[in-house]
């Protein structure tokens, strides 16, 4: 199938610095990286608030993915890096639910790390879509026959594998 790329910024000076996008889309698929608390002028918001920052992460994915003409209903994948996992598992949950009233389904990995790019940072999170609008015409839609793969239902040991 053809190659067809797309990438998005938010227009911040660490993304020509460090030379990266906010968004890349390939085939369908959407790759957010990841999203921190900062404001439209870059400013760093939330400091030692959990909730404020995770809020602020998900506004700019969400900002993100709109330029993709995309919602958080896309979202297909997420992983979440926090530094430290109790405030994190007090208001995730709380966020979450109103981040993803209407699409509850996402894959979620949630990761303690020590450190993150700002200083302040609690939470990073970053997403993977799905942007079929985006596919140019020719290349495979949902409805294709796919290869599975494996040994059968007995993935070769008896029994049913756990995967």
């Amino acid at each position: 199938p053809p190659s067809f790329k797309e990438t998005k910024s938010m227009g911040t000076p660490w993304e020509n610095e460090f030379g990266l996008v906010q968004g890349a889309t390939a085939g369908g698929i959407v790759f957010l990286s990841g999203q921190v608390s900062v404001d439209e002028h870059g400013t760093f918001v939330g400091k030692g608030s959990m909730e404020v920052q995770m809020r602020q992460a998900y506004a700019n994915v969400l900002k993100i993915l709109q330029q993709f003409n995309l919602t958080m209903k896309d979202v297909l994948e997420e992983t979440i890096y926090v530094t430290d996992m109790p405030p994190a598992l007090t208001v995730g949950p709380k966020v979450r639910r109103e981040i993803y009233s209407d699409h509850p389904a996402v894959a979620t990995t949630l990761l303690q790390v020590q450190r993150l790019a700002f200083a302040d940072a609690l939470v990073e999170i970053r997403v993977v879509a799905k942007a079929e609008a985006l596919r140019p015409l020719g290349t495979q839609t949902d409805n294709a026959p796919r290869h599975r793969g494996g040994r059968g239902r007995s993935g070769g040991m008896g029994g049913s594998s756990p995967y």
